[in-house]
């Protein structure tokens, strides 16, 4: 029980998951990043990302009025924030949009098309930010307005551009509407070739956004255009198509109606459309018809200009009315062609034309629906929803799976917002939320961490796993490796032991001390003993330890070479030369010195008839000292005539210097010398230690 506690794996499990614990668990694919938190550069002002001069960057586009002059403004930032131009004109704006960025003149760079009024007049003009700075036109009239209570008001809204001459070049076509004001509410087409406006008939019908196709097959769109009921027009000012009714209209390209207009009886009801494509590449009107006046939704699908494919009316009670979001999107659901028909309590239900409904749950509730825009350049669409009353916006793709929400604004309900996404070339696009005079940039991406999750745990498990092994077979070996230390150092000692003391030394030792003693020569014997129980008492303290000072290893050298000179009956001179800035506490390995005595005794002089020279030095070389010991003798060639173990010594020396090293005694160097004369005889041996 105990080895499987202390396996690996158990000791692994509960590090890996204090460590999986501080990760990011994302529970979708992707992942939107703020960039940027700013307040709008204006106060009040309209922003667009706009590429105006085609090289793949979105440029800042911002109208507000002069601080100043109290005047319209149009300013033009660069995609990196910096300031490129400013345009002023000469009157105000009215509600946004207060301009309209296109490329009707066909050269690359786009024209913007600025909206402003003056007394009861709205005006017109046109500039080429790049690359020239060029006007078109300072300004033109569009359309005076009828002044209520000594003011108008008005919009300019649902831009599309179409080449509906074709004479190349495209047409501007947009709504302009009274609001309050009441008239004009038209259609107007705009030549920048011929610089000219054209005006359909003023109707009642207060527009909300358009829809462009070519359904009879002329080359040239028609526009159809829906619409809501604010109640500003009652039937008694004899304005045809009251806006106590949402109504359908439809025009050519002379800005004729094509059919009567298609009545959605009460006030604040709306009339919606959207261009739908089927799975067989046939186009589609699809058209919402939702009614106030009795809590129903006919949606209706044309195939072509008033024919109707297939139509089905939805009924609701008020409650339901209140909650259900239809926002009539066209999404590739799977890869399958449907509309989102309603949203209601997070579940969205999906319609083909011929209305065959799919509801899917959603674990993030939907709101209003923005746009359908490529955020990430993957080629793939994702959608765009807020919900109001929580200031969240939801980003899902086509296929309503993997949505993830980025939180606005706490309650933003009745608040000025804005959503799109400013493009680039070599960087990631990225989405911006402007909420009032609030400004937030996100990039939206596929979250690695979603797909490597899981292999990450199980990565993170092999590593920690990994590394209680590697500890407990570091910690193994370093058992292994100190038993065989100790080993080393029991059998080096044995070894030490035996070659401290050769038996022949003490026995010609002890004899001697009987000859002085039986000679009389009393003194002699005493130094001797002196020396002999010096060496012995060394011995016997040092006994355990491997390292001693290099004090007391010269002074045990000293010791034996005194009594081996008696034993060579005064025939062995040697000499100790220290200088006096050499360390003596320095550590030394026990024994290593006096081994190299003995060897050049055993091995260099012994077999030397006469005149026996050692000469043992020490001085420092740089922060190291140098240990020398040098004989006279019959060199190692000779030597090894008279040596029945040839290399014992070396052995002993190099076990010596590697265990010194070993139990951190630094390193050891040494090096033996063979001397010869000027003839090439053996003159002696050198050996050097550097510690």
């Amino acid at each position: 029980m105990l080895n499987l506690a202390a396996h690996p794996l158990v000791l692994a499990l509960p590090f890996t998951l204090v460590f999986i614990w501080f990760l990011p668990n994302p529970t979708t694919k992707y992942r939107a990043d703020l960039v940027e938190n700013r307040l709008s550069d204006k106060v009040n002002s309209e922003l667009v990302f706009y590429d105006l001069n085609n090289d793949g960057n979105d440029e800042q586009i911002e109208s507000f009025h002069n601080p100043v002059k109290k005047k319209a403004s149009i300013k033009i930032l660069s995609p990196e924030g910096l300031g490129y131009d400013q345009w002023n004109f000469n009157g105000h704006f009215s509600m946004a949009p207060h301009f309209h960025c296109a490329d009707l003149n066909s050269n690359g760079f786009a024209e913007i098309y600025a909206f402003y009024y003056r007394d009861d007049s709205v005006f017109m003009s046109v500039f080429e930010p790049y690359a020239d700075k060029l006007c078109f036109i300072h300004e033109m009239l569009v359309s005076t307005v009828e002044k209520r209570e000594g003011a108008i008001d008005y919009s300019v809204s649902n831009f599309v551009t179409a080449d509906i001459d074709l004479d190349g070049f495209d047409e501007l076509i947009f709504n302009l509407k009274g609001g309050y004001s009441r008239q004009p509410r038209s259609v107007v087409r705009f030549d920048l070739q011929k610089k000219q406006f054209t005006h359909a008939k003023s109707t009642g019908i207060y527009y909300t956004h358009v829809v462009q196709h070519d359904f009879d097959g002329n080359s040239i769109p028609e526009f159809y255009f829906g619409s809501s009921a604010p109640g500003n027009i009652h039937d008694s000012l004899n304005i045809p198509y009251s806006d106590y009714s949402a109504w359908l209209t439809g025009y050519n390209h002379q800005l004729q109606s094509l059919f009567p207009p298609v009545e959605c009886k009460g006030m604040n009801s709306t009339t919606y459309l959207t261009k739908y494509i089927n799975n067989q590449g046939k186009t589609f009107l699809a058209v919402q018809f939702a009614s106030t006046e009795d809590y129903t939704i006919e949606i209706v699908f044309y195939d072509s200009i008033g024919h109707i494919h297939s139509n089905r009316l939805f009924e609701f009670d008020r409650a339901q009315w209140k909650k259900a979001d239809m926002p009539l999107t066209p999404i590739n659901y799977k890869g399958k062609s449907c509309l989102i028909l309603k949203i209601i309590n997070g579940v969205v239900t999906l319609t083909d034309e011929n209305f065959n409904l799919k509801e899917v749950s959603i674990d993030e509730r939907m709101g209003f629906i923005y746009t359908l825009i490529d955020l990430d350049k993957d080629g793939i669409l994702e959608l765009l929803s807020l919900n109001y009353s929580s200031g969240k916006l939801l980003i899902t793709n086509e296929s309503l799976n993997q949505p993830i929400a980025v939180t606005v604004k706490n309650n933003i309900d009745g608040r000025s917002v804005s959503v799109g996404m400013k493009k680039f070339k070599n960087q990631p696009n990225q989405l911006y939320v402007e909420v009032e005079d609030n400004l937030s940039f996100y990039t939206y991406r596929a979250d690695w961490m979603y797909y490597l999750k899981y292999p990450l745990w199980l990565f993170i498990y092999a590593i920690v796993s990994l590394v209680f092994w590697l500890a407990q077979q570091l910690q193994t070996l370093q058992n292994q490796r100190k038993q065989r230390i100790e080993d080393t150092i029991n059998s080096l000692r044995m070894r030490t032991l035996k070659s401290q003391m050769d038996p022949h030394f003490m026995f010609n030792v002890l004899n001697g001390l009987a000859i002085n003693i039986s000679s009389g020569n009393n003194s002699v014997a005493y130094d001797q003993l002196i020396r002999f129980s010096k060496m012995l008492r060394s011995l016997i303290n040092k006994e355990g330890s491997l390292h001693v000072s290099l004090r007391e290893e010269l002074e045990f050298a000293r010791n034996y070479l005194e009594l081996e000179k008696f034993r060579f009956q005064e025939d062995l001179n040697f000499s100790f030369v220290i200088d006096e800035n050499v360390d003596l506490n320095r550590r030394f390995p026990r024994m290593l010195l006096q081994l190299q005595v003995e060897n050049a005794i055993k091995h260099g002089l012994h077999n030397k008839l006469t005149d026996k020279k050692m000469w043992i030095t020490a001085h420092c070389r740089e922060e190291k000292i140098l240990l020398v010991i040098e004989d006279n003798g019959i060199g190692r060639k000779a030597a090894a005539k008279y040596t029945r173990d040839p290399g014992n010594g070396l052995n002993l020396t190099a076990e010596m210097i590697q265990l010194h090293k070993k139990m951190g005694g630094g390193e050891i160097t040494h090096h033996i010398v063979d001397l010869h004369n000027a003839t090439g005889e053996a003159t002696g041996t050198k050996i050097e230690i550097l510690f």
